[in-house]
């Protein structure tokens, strides 16, 4: 599949700028206030047409969509700031723990085991709000707290997967997922706060991912209690949405575009590298030279293990493209942006009801083996938005 010549899909060309600010206002349409439970608080997670799904309410669809509309009031959206406030009395209210600290995933089953991968979307909305003047500064302290005590392990500079409701359990897995988040999460907080901790925590994070991924340049996702490879996990559930079997292209973009945003933090050229190699070997593995498209996983050979698309990797394919031609000026960044833009938009982007599918076939069809609906914006309105970074402030711009 050629590089598109359509000026949609083309960086710099006024066309895109345009283009990619109509894809803003449908998917911010297609949500508000569908998404907005004003009666029952948080958000829901919507079906194909829009439509709440009959499913309890998911701190990751709160925080995400939280975190989402701090961006678009940050447009200076009318009505998005008391959405947010909304959803940061969610985060106060029902998801917080007030007995032992911490969120729950399901308010509804206060014994489920608290996740680092959750968590760490709480911090990135309350950090992203402080960053745009919200007070949110409670919600931020309380989740570095959760970190500092319990979630991230000082020793092995990473953090570990979960705990049960009152830390005294940790999980014996542990898993890169949660730990590209609280990438993610630990630069908006250190730009909120500039706590160097913050920022040291980041980077620790990224040098111990570089380590494991050097050797093939595909990132090991699962792992045992003392850091030690398990290529075999999940082999019985390929298709898990958070621990799937294998290695996932996808989440090599996503490496890349936070080490560039990390390396506009803190300035180290190894991070540049890595990302650049990360880019290469994913797109090796995951782009379909026939149809098209991302693979949701590969094994360690680099062979596809699950062929269905989502439109996760294929936004954070443009993320990490966008951020790596900005940085190196390579013309081929901005050819492979221009070509996952053009796929993404034959494939997952919904014309018709509005929003953008979520999982699709290797043949376009419709498909539901990894997710079902349109739970949330939280990767669609970020690659919309990433032609508006700055470099002093790499993701709300």
């Amino acid at each position: 599949m050629a590089a598109s010549s359509d000026a949609r899909y083309v960086l710099d060309d006024p066309a895109h700028e345009n283009w990619l600010a109509s894809l803003t206002d449908d998917l911010f349409a297609f949500y508000t206030p569908a998404a907005v439970d004003r009666a029952g608080g948080g958000f829901h997670w919507l079906d194909d047409d829009g439509h709440p799904r009959s499913v309890p309410k998911d701190l990751l669809i709160t925080a995400r969509m939280t975190y989402c509309y701090v961006l678009g009031h940050n447009q200076g959206r009318p009505g998005h700031a008391e959405i947010v406030e909304h959803g940061l009395s969610a985060l106060r209210g029902m998801f917080a723990d007030a007995e032992y600290g911490g969120w729950f995933a399901d308010p509804a089953a206060p014994e489920g085991r608290k996740l680092t991968y959750l968590h760490t979307f709480v911090l990135l909305a309350a950090a992203s709000a402080r960053q745009v003047g919200f007070a949110s500064d409670d919600l931020v302290q309380a989740a570095r707290a959760a970190f500092a005590e319990h979630l991230y392990d000082a020793k092995a500079g990473l953090n570990v997967e979960s705990w049960d409701r009152r830390w005294t359990e940790s999980e014996d897995y542990r898993g890169m997922n949660a730990n590209m988040h609280a990438l993610e999460a630990f630069m908006a907080a250190y730009e909120a706060t500039e706590d160097d901790d913050l920022a040291l925590w980041a980077t620790s994070i990224a040098q111990r991912m570089v380590a494991f991924a050097e050797p093939t340049w595909r990132v090991p996702e699962h792992f045992s209690a003392d850091w030690e490879p398990l290529p075999e996990f999940n082999t019985d559930r390929r298709r898990d949405q958070f621990r799937p079997y294998g290695t996932t292209p996808g989440h090599s973009f996503e490496w890349a575009r936070l080490l560039v945003q990390l390396r506009t933090l803190r300035g180290a050229d190894w991070m540049l590298d890595a990302a650049e190699h990360l880019f290469v070997q994913a797109v090796l593995d995951g782009w379909d030279k026939a149809e098209g498209g991302l693979y949701y996983t590969v094994d360690g050979a680099g062979q596809p293990v699950v062929a269905e698309r989502l439109h996760w990797p294929v936004t954070e394919a443009i993320g990490a493209a966008y951020y790596l031609y900005r940085v190196t000026g390579k013309p081929e960044y901005a050819e492979w942006y221009a070509r996952f833009w053009a796929y993404l938009d034959s494939h997952f982007i919904d014309h018709e009801r509005g929003g953008w599918f979520h999982e699709r076939t290797a043949a376009g069809g419709p498909s539901r083996t990894v997710w079902i609906g349109k739970p949330d914006l939280y990767h669609a309105l970020q690659a919309t938005l990433y032609i508006k970074a700055q470099p002093q402030l790499p993701r709300l711009g």
